[in-house]
């Protein structure tokens, strides 16, 4: 409860061993997709195919947190979401065909996506008591909840000089739910303090590093809205690793939301009045630009 209310960031240990595992096998499969070639990337597997925007993006494209005119985010993604025809941000998914990666890909990252619905439901299930709530409260509007998965190449920089100029990820906060991040071990996420309302004092970041056998949670937008307040959505970002480093690195975003059409009722409002009730699937979308489409029945 105490880094839900203060950080809205905190490392999980203790989940099963098979987790663990999927993790590691994870960040060597998002290795392997970004190793391909740029021009079979964006031949067959480029986010612009996908109707619901999933695929692979590179650096400079439409996957940019930074703002203001600097320059883009240095990083490519690949995108995955939900499969099957709940809502309208489920739908299918561009898998690699064998001509690229072996089939054993997509058997590994949907074996991940699989126990990572599983993780986010416990969470859920703790989340819900630390706000002294039933405790399937959230976890009984996740059935099929609105769920994505990012996987990340953040390059090095170019040279030393450019290696604080250039973020691999501009400052943000995740719209949704629940976040949960696996990382390779090279650093670069960057969470902001609390009391921080600039980001001029570098001492106003505190990096969150990897650790072993860890995965670490943040808490997002829907979240923070959801509790009154309460629990905080934070701001964070990436640096990209120095440049002697010369290595990229890896990291594998997992976003667990509600169900589309899940009644969304805020708790008393800490900062005083009262929030409308919502949904999930109107509250994402707003969030992130989108047209709200009314869920079919």
């Amino acid at each position: 409860r105490a880094a839900c209310m203060e950080w809205g960031f905190f490392y999980i240990r203790g989940f099963p061993a098979e987790l663990q595992s999927l993790s590691l096998s994870l960040i060597a499969a998002a290795r392997a997709l970004f190793d391909l070639p740029p021009e079979q990337k964006q031949a067959k597997l480029a986010a612009t195919l996908s109707p619901l925007h999933r695929g692979w993006t590179g650096i400079g494209g439409a996957h940019n947190c930074t703002s203001g005119g600097t320059a883009p985010d240095l990083k490519e993604s690949f995108l995955l979401g939900a499969e099957g025809s709940s809502s309208p941000m489920h739908g299918p998914n561009p898998w690699p065909t064998e001509d690229l990666l072996p089939c054993s890909w997509k058997e590994t990252v949907s074996r991940y996506f699989t126990a990572q619905l599983g993780l986010c439901r416990a969470l859920a299930r703790g989340l819900a008591l630390a706000l002294e709530l039933p405790e399937g409260f959230f976890e009984q509007r996740m059935k099929d909840p609105v769920s994505q998965l990012l996987l990340l190449r953040y390059p090095p920089p170019p040279d030393a000089a450019v290696a604080r100029s250039r973020v691999g990820c501009g400052e943000h906060t995740d719209c949704g739910l629940i976040t949960v991040l696996a990382q390779d071990d090279v650093p670069g996420l960057e969470v902001r303090r609390r009391t921080d309302s600039a980001n001029a004092d570098p001492s106003a970041w505190l990096s969150a590093p990897p650790l072993p056998g860890a995965l670490l949670v943040n808490l997002g937008d829907l979240m923070q809205f959801w509790s009154g307040g309460l629990f905080r959505s934070t701001v964070h970002r990436v640096f990209i690793a120095e440049a002697a480093e010369r290595q990229p690195r890896h990291s594998c975003v997992f976003f667990c939301n509600a169900d589309y059409n899940a009644d969304v009722t805020p708790l008393a409002d800490l900062q005083g009045g009262s929030q409308p009730p919502t949904t999930a699937g109107r509250y994402i979308c707003e969030k992130l630009g989108l047209m709200y489409k009314e869920p079919t029945v």
